[in-house]
């Protein structure tokens, strides 16, 4: 995957040249230790586990061209006009990449423009000029397609594709239509081993969201989390990992209804 462009939506955004273009891109895991009371050496927080990935600083490179150094100048200029002038200070910027020998700009990730190089260099009328650009990433994975199944009965087993070669959290937004309020939902991932369950004595009417990204649970906007258990010794509320998952639900409660599991593929960068 490389960086092919950037700025706020599809249509507007700037694509990078490709003349003597380069990618460099450093992601750490984060230490995440800290000191033990009353003892020496540090206590590590994920145990066995493997620590996330953290942000990450991207530097893409590449070099402006033109006839003459007047049309370097225009090109200078629309560079900076999409990546570090910030033009469109209330938008979310993104970083669009491309597959080698794949579709162009099919991938994205929320970034932001933090260092802008380009070297002058007095009395001399070039036609070329090298550029660096530096892009803070504060997730270090590319979005890509989105998917979504939906499901209107019990099942013991649905097959869901992740397209992706990371794992990606899933979000569960289940709807009562008609009959009686639903008291519990039960939803596990049996090819990881997640799983939630939502249990209530009142149970809802209307909503019950369960988002792993954002670890949000809610009955249209009042929070939920008490009503919320989850399998023992996982550290994610409930995702795919890279290709065929399968799926459990049961809903117990209301005669109609229907749950809707959206999420969005990853890839590395």
């Amino acid at each position: 995957m490389i960086a092919s462009a950037f700025g706020i939506s599809a249509g507007s955004r700037y694509v990078f040249p490709t003349l003597q273009a380069a990618d460099d891109v450093t992601s750490v895991r984060p230490a995440v230790v800290g000191q033990v009371g009353g003892a020496a050496g540090a206590f590590d927080f994920y145990g066995a586990y493997r620590y996330p990935l953290g942000a990450v600083v991207y530097t893409k490179k590449f070099t402006l061209s033109g006839a003459n150094y007047a049309a370097v100048e225009t090109a200078l200029q629309s560079a900076q006009a999409y990546t570090i002038a910030d033009t469109a200070p209330t938008s979310r910027a993104y970083l669009y990449g491309t597959q080698r020998g794949g579709t162009a700009h099919a991938f994205y990730t929320p970034a932001k423009c933090i260092s802008f190089k380009a070297p002058e260099q007095a009395g001399r009328n070039y036609t070329t000029l090298p550029i660096e650009l530096q892009f803070q990433l504060p997730q270090p994975w590319w979005y890509g397609a989105a998917g979504t199944t939906t499901l209107i009965a019990n099942s013991a087993g649905t097959v869901f594709a992740n397209g992706g070669n990371l794992i990606t959290p899933v979000k569960v937004v289940v709807t009562r239509l008609t009959g009686s309020n639903i008291t519990a939902v039960a939803v596990a991932n049996t090819t990881t081993g997640e799983s939630w369950t939502y249990t209530s004595g009142t149970g809802f009417s209307t909503a019950l969201t369960v988002d792993a990204g954002l670890y949000e649970a809610k009955i249209v906007t009042t929070g939920c989390y008490s009503d919320l258990t989850f399998g023992t010794t996982q550290m994610s509320w409930l995702s795919l990992a890279p290709g065929n998952n399968t799926l459990t639900l049961a809903v117990t409660g209301g005669t109609t209804w229907s749950a809707v599991f959206t999420w969005s593929e990853l890839w590395s960068l």
